[in-house]
């Protein structure tokens, strides 16, 4: 009687309408794994600022750190060029953006392992002797930020993938926007530790 009566419930909706539901559902859960990612980068950010007076020492952030920033940033405009391609059903034309934002995304995470590298040859080490919790928390919020954008890597080939193929359409391209909504997040989270970690060394 159940199953008949959820099949009654869900025949009720037209398909236009129950794709629009599905759609919404998976927003709403990608919103929500983002809000927890969120609160999580939260709780790091206010334990660098409480533990500023044990230990502390300057450090300025290396080089590297500033190409990533701008790698991401452009990945976040050729992303979205990306998206309008789909949205007007140039899927293969697409693609090529969206690859390319791939390629940025490489860029960044190369930068990031460059940036650590950087840190490891003046002395800045996660733990030891030299530790400090700034110095511990740079890796922290960076490395976890980083294995983040690895996710983004996978949903940004995925993606790349199924609209070379013309997967998407201009009816249907939830799953450019799920990638697109990621990504964005990722940059702008990572420009958020970017500007707090240059403001509070």
């Amino acid at each position: 009687m159940a199953e008949a009566n959820t099949y009654a419930a869900s025949s009720a909706y037209t398909p236009e309408e129950r794709k629009a539901i599905h759609a919404k559902s998976k927003k709403n859960l990608l919103k929500l794994g983002l809000f927890s990612i969120t609160m999580m980068f939260a709780g790091f950010t206010s334990y660098y600022v409480v533990s500023m007076a044990k230990g502390w020492i300057s450090i300025e952030l290396p080089y590297a750190f500033w190409l990533s920033s701008a790698a991401i940033m452009i990945s976040s405009v050729t992303l979205a060029i990306a998206q309008n391609q789909v949205k007007n059903g140039k899927g293969k034309a697409g693609s090529l953006w969206i690859f390319l934002t791939l390629a940025l995304g490489l860029i960044f995470g190369w930068a990031q392992f460059m940036g650590w590298g950087s840190l490891i040859d003046n002395g800045i080490f996660m733990a030891g002797k030299t530790f400090s919790p700034n110095a511990g928390m740079i890796y922290v919020l960076s490395g976890i930020h980083l294995l983040h954008v690895v996710g983004g890597y996978i949903t940004l080939a995925v993606t790349g993938l199924r609209a070379s193929t013309n997967k998407y359409s201009p009816e249907n391209y939830l799953g450019m926007e799920l990638c697109s909504i990621y990504w964005h997040f990722l940059g702008a989270l990572w420009i958020y530790i970017f500007l707090f970690l240059t403001i509070f060394k």
